[in-house]
């Protein structure tokens, strides 16, 4: 829960001035998770040349700044890649809160992209940072809210295909707390 994470974040900060590096990385993910722009631009100004400058080198804390850069610049490949392979407990913040929001944001701007087009069920798989298309299939069924998976034949064979028109108007004016209210 991230309310009790805050309350626990506040009392640690009073015990210890300095954090630990774990606790650092955890702050710059718990950041991206609430969107907190002004603590986190002052927590990687003291990264990057401040007084917590040496936490940089700590796994943690390098692989939570290569997350928030991955945010920043809208990266959801890179992203992926990040969120597979999180160090310590990190992944609670990021799966629960970030990679929502990542998702819906990478099937916006793909559908968005290909809006008179077609898009392929494994392509969208691969985007999107499922391991399964049934795994896709049903992230798109919660998300549009209904069965959006249609069929079609390249190379002489059978592909699952989305309408990127019809996903797109479905979800466009939708955020990751809508569709969250929608269940």
């Amino acid at each position: 829960d991230l309310g009790e994470f805050n309350q626990c974040k506040s009392q640690l900060s009073e015990l210890m001035p300095v954090p630990s590096a774990e606790f650092l990385a955890y702050t710059v993910l718990y950041n991206i998770a609430i969107s907190d722009d002004s603590h986190q631009s002052l927590l990687l100004h003291r990264l990057h040349g401040g007084e917590y400058a040496s936490f940089l080198a700590d796994p943690a804390v390098f692989h939570a700044v290569r997350v928030q850069s991955a945010v920043n610049r809208r990266d959801w490949l890179g992203y992926w890649k990040l969120a597979e392979a999180v160090p310590n407990l990190g992944g609670c913040i990021l799966h629960k809160k970030v990679t929502p929001t990542m998702r819906l944001l990478a099937l916006k701007s793909i559908c968005k992209a290909g809006a008179a087009t077609t898009v392929q069920l494994d392509f969208l798989t691969r985007q999107l940072g499922f391991k399964t298309d049934t795994d896709t299939s049903h992230y798109l069924e919660m998300v549009v809210g209904e069965e959006v998976i249609g069929s079609c034949y390249v190379d002489e064979k059978k592909e699952a295909e989305i309408s990127s028109k019809m996903v797109y108007a479905a979800i466009r004016d939708k955020d990751v707390k809508s569709i969250e209210e929608d269940q």
